[in-house]
C-alpha cells in the first residue's frame, strides 16, 4: 500500500496485489474537517497538478559512441563534448548531411535548439518547423532507424521556482514530446543552462531510462507529474483582485469552454463585464443566446468578431475595452485540432494549429504587457506535458503557452497555464473527439472532467502561486496496467514489482517460449498477443471480441490506435516495428507473420549489450593528467610542460607522412558552391580541434565548403610527428587532401592560426601550390619568439585557465600531444607565404587580458566586437563576416593555381 499525502486532512491511496497490480485507488482521501472556508471550492473529482524535476543519479556512460551536431551549434555542444574526451564525427544542417557520403549514421544526433528571444511567435514557427523537419527526415531515412535524437535546449523549462528564458524552445519540447510517445525510448529531451559544465554529462543521459531531462550545474534532474501541494496561505492569489467592475476579456468565448467559464465568471461575482471575442463573434452558433443568459444574470457583455491570430485585430480588440471598465483579466480559451501522427504532418497543418492557440497568446502577451492585470490565464492542455501521440502540433502550442506563463512571470507579469485534462461532453474541443476516444483516455489514466469538477478547478488552480499547474482526473489503476509506461509518471503511479506473473509477457520470456514451439504454435502465440493487446486498446473485455482475420480498419482503428499497438507490441517483443506496420499488414493474422518474420531475424533481447564505460574519476595526483594539473596550481608551468614532453617522448612517432596509413581526415562543416574553399586548421590545444570551428563554418553553409582539420597525435593510438618538419609536412599534405584539387583559403583560430601560416609556407616552397589566402584569427604570434614581446607565462596561463573543470575530461594522449605540437611548432622553420593574410583581431579582453597581435605579418587588420574565446562562438557571425568581406576584395580565384 502507497499513502500520499495531498493537503491537511487528506492523502491519496494506491493498494496493490502480491503480484505488484493495483487493485484499489483513490485520488483523494477525507480524514475530517471542513477545512478554510475561504479556500476554493473542493473538488468531487481530479485534482491539480504539476511537473517538477527530481534528482537522477548517473552511473555508466556510453562508450564508443559517435556523435553528429545538426544544425548552428550555438550551445556550442561541439565543443563541450571535445572536453567531456567525446567524439564528434560530423557536424551539419540535416540529418542526412551528417551521414554524408558513407552511408554510416552516427548513433546519435544533437539538435541544439535555440530561439530568438525577442521573436515572439515568429520565432515558436521558426523553430517548431525546423524541428517537424528533422524528426520527419529521421522517421522517413531507413539509415537512421538505428540512431537516437537528443534534442538540447536552454532555458525552454525551468527547475522548480525557476523561469523560462526561451519560450519559442519550450514549444519545440511539446512536438518532440508528442514523437517520443509515437517513437518510445529513441529521443531525449535535454535542457542544459551552462553547456561547457553541463554538457559533460550527455553521455551518461544515453542510458538513463528518462525521457525529458534537466541539467543544472552540472546535476541532473529528471521530470515527474506530480500532485500538488497545498499552497501556503502566504502564496494564495484571492479571488478579491478581480475587479468586477473591470472587463473580463474572454478568447474562445462564444464555444464551449469560453462559455462555460462566462458563466462561472458572473456567477461567482468575478466579474460584471464581459468581452467575449471569437472568430465569428455574435455569428457564432449559441452567441446570442449566450449573450441573452449572461445579461439576465446582471452582466453587461459584449460579443465581437476577432481573428486572435492577427496582431493587429488583437491590439483593436484590447483597445475597444472602455475607460471606465478597465481591462482587468484575460482568459484564453481559443484552440483547434488538427491531429494526426507526426510523420503525416506538414508545416501547414503546425501552423494552422499554432495561430489560434500560440500566436494569439504572444499577441494578447503584447498587446496587454503594460496594463495592470489582476491574472492572465492561458487555456493549455496535458498533451504539452503528456506529448500525446497523434497530436504534436496540438503538443506544441500548449508547451508554447506554458513556456509563456513561465516567462511572463520571469518579468514579473501575471501568468498562469492551465494544462487541461480531458474535458467531457459539451466542453468544446472534446467536441471533436469521439465517445470511444474519450472512453480510450479514461482507460488510459485521463478519465474526462465534467463542467462542475472543471470550473472548480479553475477557481482553486486561481488561487495558487504556480504559473503553470496541470487540472485533471488520473485514474492511477488505467495507468498501473499500461506497458511501457512513461518515466514521467513514476511519482504517481508505483512500478508494478517484476514476479513471475509480471514477467511473463518480458521481451525474453515471450522470445524463450516461441523458441520452443513448432511454426503453427508460434503463429498461435503472436495471434494470441496481437488479438489481446487490440481488445485492450479498443475496449473490449474479452479478446475474443477480436477477429484476427478482420481488417484493422474495420475493427475501429485510427491512427492513433495502431501507434499504441505497434509500441506495445515492439516493447513486449524487443523490437523495434516500423509506424506503418499495423496498416502495412491490414489484419491481426497477417501481423502476427510479420513480427515471426522480424523475430526470426533480430538477435536474442540483451545479445548486444550497449558498450558502457564508468564514470571518469577525479584526475588523482598520480596520474598524468592529474600532476599537470597540481604543478599548474604551485606554480609550476613551466615544469608541468617539459613533464608533458618527457611523456610525449615516450610514444609512437613518426619522421614523415608517408610513413603513416592515412593522413588527417578533414571534417566537413559546410557545403556551398563559392570558390575558394575555407579550410581550418585546429589548434595544438588539450581542447582544441575542429569543434572549435563549427559556429562559424555555419554562416557559410549554402555559400562555401568549409572543412576542418584535426591534429595528429591527439587522438589515443596516433602517432605524433617526431620534428619540426614532419609537423609543417603533415598539416600541409593534409590541407591538399582537404582542398581536392580546389581553389582554398587556410584558416586557423590562435595557435591553429600559427600552423596554418606556418603550413602555407611549406605548401609554396615544397610544391608550389599557394593558398589564395591565409586568415588568422585572433593569432597572437606566428613562432613565439621570445624576441616578439609576448608574455608568453601569461598568454599560457590564459589558455589553461579552466582546463581542470569539471566539464573538461582529457586523457594523456591529448595532454602529452598538446606539449610536444606546442613546441614542435615553434621550431618549424618555413619560408613565409606570400599569399594574402588576414589577421581578424578580437577587441574585447577575457578578465582584463587581451593577446598582442603587433608581431603577425598580416596584409590587413580586421576588429570586430568579439574576445578571444566568443569570436567562434556567440559572436561567429561577426567572424564570417569580416572573412567574407575580406575574401570578396580578393581577385577571383583560378583552379590553375592549384596543382
Amino acid at each position: 500500500m502507497r499513502i500520499t499525502g495531498t493537503g491537511p486532512g487528506t492523502f491519496a491511496l494506491v493498494a496493490t496485489d502480491p503480484t505488484g497490480a493495483p487493485v484499489l485507488t483513490a485520488d483523494t482521501v477525507h480524514t475530517g474537517g471542513t477545512g478554510d472556508a475561504q479556500a476554493p471550492a473542493a473538488t468531487g473529482q481530479g485534482g491539480l497538478f504539476g511537473l517538477h524535476w527530481t534528482p537522477v543519479e548517473l552511473g555508466d556512460r556510453a562508450a564508443g559512441t559517435r556523435w553528429a551536431v545538426v544544425g548552428d551549434d550555438e550551445l556550442d555542444l561541439g565543443y563541450a563534448m571535445h572536453r567531456a574526451d567525446e567524439t564528434v564525427s560530423a557536424y551539419a544542417e540535416s540529418l542526412g548531411g551528417a551521414v554524408g557520403d558513407t552511408g554510416l549514421a552516427p548513433d546519435v544526433f544533437l539538435i541544439p535548439v535555440v530561439g530568438d528571444p525577442d521573436g515572439g511567435a515568429a520565432a515558436v514557427h521558426t523553430l517548431t518547423t525546423r524541428v517537424l523537419g528533422l524528426l520527419q527526415e529521421w522517421l522517413d531515412e531507413p539509415r537512421l532507424a538505428d540512431a537516437r535524437l537528443v534534442v538540447v535546449t536552454r532555458g525552454a523549462v525551468a527547475a522548480d521556482g525557476g523561469t523560462v528564458t526561451d519560450p519559442a524552445a519550450a514549444a519545440v519540447w511539446g512536438l518532440v514530446r508528442a514523437a517520443q510517445t509515437e517513437n518510445p525510448g529513441r529521443i531525449r529531451l535535454v535542457d542544459l543552462d551552462d553547456t561547457f559544465r553541463s554538457a559533460g554529462v550527455l553521455p551518461h543521459l544515453l542510458l538513463l531510462d528518462e525521457q525529458q531531462l534537466l541539467v543544472r550545474d552540472h546535476a541532473v534532474r529528471a521530470a515527474r507529474l506530480a500532485r500538488l501541494p497545498e499552497a501556503a496561505p502566504d502564496t494564495t492569489r484571492p479571488a478579491a483582485d478581480w475587479d468586477p467592475d473591470g472587463t473580463v476579456l474572454v478568447t474562445g468565448g462564444t464555444g464551449g469552454l469560453g462559455a462555460l467559464l462566462a458563466r462561472h465568471l458572473v456567477t461567482t461575482g468575478r466579474t460584471r463585464n464581459l468581452l467575449l471575442a471569437s472568430r465569428r463573434g455574435p455569428d457564432a452558433p449559441g452567441a446570442a443566446a449566450l449573450r441573452d443568459e449572461l445579461t439576465a444574470l446582471g452582466a453587461a457583455v459584449t460579443v465581437t468578431a476577432c481573428d486572435a491570430g492577427d496582431p493587429d485585430a488583437v491590439t483593436a480588440l484590447v483597445g475597444s475595452v472602455p475607460a471606465g471598465r478597465p481591462l482587468t483579466a484575460v482568459v484564453h480559451t481559443a484552440g483547434v485540432l488538427d491531429d494526426g501522427l507526426t510523420g503525416s504532418l506538414t508545416p501547414e497543418r503546425l501552423a494552422g494549429v499554432l495561430r489560434p492557440k500560440l500566436d494569439a497568446a504572444w499577441h494578447l502577451h503584447a498587446a496587454t504587457r503594460e496594463l495592470p492585470l489582476a491574472a492572465f490565464v492561458l487555456y493549455s492542455s496535458v498533451s504539452g506535458i503528456l506529448g500525446s501521440a497523434g497530436q504534436a502540433n496540438y503538443a506544441a502550442a500548449n508547451a508554447g503557452l506554458d513556456g509563456l506563463a513561465r516567462y511572463r512571470a520571469g518579468l514579473g507579469l501575471p501568468a498562469v497555464s492551465l494544462g487541461w485534462g480531458p474535458w467531457g461532453r459539451g466542453s468544446g474541443m472534446t467536441e471533436q473527439v469521439g465517445d470511444a476516444d474519450l472512453e480510450r483516455m479514461a482507460r488510459g489514466g485521463l478519465p474526462a472532467l465534467d463542467a462542475a469538477d472543471g470550473l472548480a478547478l479553475f477557481d482553486a488552480a486561481l488561487a495558487r502561486p504556480e504559473p503553470v499547474l496541470v487540472p485533471t482526473r488520473i485514474n492511477v489503476a488505467g495507468l498501473a496496467v499500461q506497458q511501457a509506461l512513461p518515466a514521467l509518471w513514476r511519482d504517481l503511479v508505483p512500478r508494478t514489482r517484476r514476479t513471475a506473473a509480471a514477467a511473463g509477457s518480458s521481451p525474453v520470456t515471450v522470445r524463450e517460449r516461441l523458441r520452443h514451439l513448432d511454426p503453427a504454435g508460434q503463429e498461435a502465440l503472436l495471434v494470441e498477443l496481437v488479438t489481446g493487446y487490440t481488445a485492450g486498446l479498443l475496449g473490449h473485455e474479452d479478446p475474443a471480441a477480436v477477429d484476427p482475420e478482420r481488417g484493422f480498419l474495420e475493427l475501429g482503428f485510427d491512427s492513433l490506435v495502431a501507434v499504441g499497438l505497434r509500441n506495445q507490441l515492439g516493447e513486449v517483443l524487443g523490437l523495434r516495428l516500423a509506424g506503418s506496420i499495423v496498416f502495412d499488414s491490414t489484419t491481426p493474422v497477417k501481423l502476427a507473420r510479420r513480427l515471426h518474420e522480424q523475430i526470426e531475424q533480430a538477435p536474442a533481447p540483451g545479445a548486444t549489450p550497449v558498450a558502457t564505460a564508468g564514470r571518469p574519476a577525479a584526475h588523482g595526483d598520480e596520474t598524468l593528467v592529474g600532476m599537470f594539473h597540481a604543478a599548474v596550481r604551485g606554480g609550476k608551468l613551466v615544469e608541468a610542460m617539459r613533464m608533458l614532453k618527457a611523456a610525449a617522448n615516450t610514444r609512437p612517432m613518426f619522421a614523415s607522412p608517408a610513413e603513416l596509413e592515412e593522413l588527417s581526415e578533414p571534417v566537413t562543416l559546410a557545403e556551398g558552391p563559392t570558390d575558394p574553399r575555407l579550410i581550418f586548421v585546429s589548434a595544438p590545444g588539450a581542447t582544441g580541434g575542429v569543434h572549435q570551428y563549427a559556429r562559424i563554418a555555419a554562416h557559410f553553409r549554402g555559400s562555401r565548403h568549409v572543412s576542418a582539420l584535426p591534429l595528429m597525435g591527439f587522438a589515443p593510438g596516433e602517432q605524433l610527428p617526431a620534428t619540426s618538419e614532419a609537423a609543417a609536412r603533415i598539416v600541409a599534405e593534409s590541407v591538399l587532401l582537404a582542398s581536392d584539387g580546389e581553389p582554398f583559403v587556410m584558416v586557423g583560430h590562435s595557435t591553429g592560426g600559427s600552423l596554418a601560416y606556418l603550413a602555407a609556407g611549406v605548401l609554396e616552397d615544397t610544391w608550389g601550390v599557394r593558398p589564395e589566402a591565409v586568415v588568422l584569427l585572433d593569432t597572437a604570434s606566428i613562432r613565439w619568439d621570445a624576441a616578439e614581446g609576448n608574455d608568453l607565462d601569461r598568454t599560457t596561463r590564459f589558455y589553461l585557465a579552466d582546463i581542470d573543470s569539471p566539464s573538461v575530461t582529457l586523457n594523456s594522449a591529448r595532454m602529452s600531444a598538446m606539449a610536444h605540437w606546442f613546441m614542435t611548432m615553434t621550431e618549424i622553420d618555413s619560408p613565409p607565404t606570400t599569399a594574402p593574410t588576414l589577421l581578424v583581431r578580437a577587441a574585447r579582453d577575457v578578465e582584463d587580458f587581451i593577446l598582442d597581435t603587433s608581431a603577425v605579418p598580416a596584409d590587413a587588420v580586421v576588429d570586430i566586437d568579439a574576445d578571444h574565446l566568443s569570436l567562434a562562438m556567440e559572436h561567429s557571425s561577426l567572424t564570417a563576416g569580416a572573412i567574407e568581406t575580406w575574401l570578396a576584395e580578393l581577385p577571383a580565384p583560378t583552379t590553375e593555381d592549384v596543382s
